[in-house]
């Protein structure tokens, strides 16, 4: 386990676990979640429970899936997918009681860092729902650069870190 920390905020971080599954599941389902979402509707535990075991079955080096942690709280998720040789996807996502409490973007350092750090990620992409301005700050302020317009496709914006 890792900790990072900021100001009175001391965040730890562990891969996830099937035992997660249904924290997960409830993160990904809560309404300002989940339409932001590529699918853009809740999922039903089966299906999301089989995604959490194919995630996790996946090699470290090519996707990992964090539960972050403040004391004894789960208070949010990362996810880095290899997209090709050294470009990876991110993907955060706080609990709703959490949010608006810099904890998001506690976890986006920490998942760069482990990115660019373990990884030895060149590049960290983000895509991100339009309507998703509140996440799309986020990503600016750790650094993120919009890729042209002529790249985007549909609802979303991609973003990227790196070289």
């Amino acid at each position: 386990m890792n900790d990072g920390s900021d100001d009175d905020k001391k965040i730890t971080w562990r891969f996830a676990s099937l035992s997660d599954a249904d924290i997960l599941l409830q993160w990904r389902n809560e309404p300002d979640t989940f339409l932001f979402t590529k699918k853009a509707r809740p999922l039903k535990r089966a299906e999301h429970h089989e995604w959490v075991v194919r995630q996790i079955a996946k090699s470290r080096s090519d996707s990992v899936l964090l539960i972050f942690s403040f004391a004894s709280d789960q208070i949010g998720m990362s996810r880095l997918d290899r997209l090709n040789g050294f470009d990876f996807e991110i993907s955060i996502s706080v609990g709703k009681m959490y949010q608006g409490k810099g904890y998001g973007k506690i976890i986006l350092e920490m998942s760069i860092k482990y990115a660019l750090e373990t990884l030895s990620a060149e590049r960290v992409i983000a895509t991100i729902h339009c309507e998703n301005t509140k996440s799309q700050k986020l990503f600016q302020y750790a650094g993120f650069k919009p890729v042209r317009e002529i790249l985007n496709r549909g609802n979303f914006r991609t973003f990227w870190l790196g070289k």
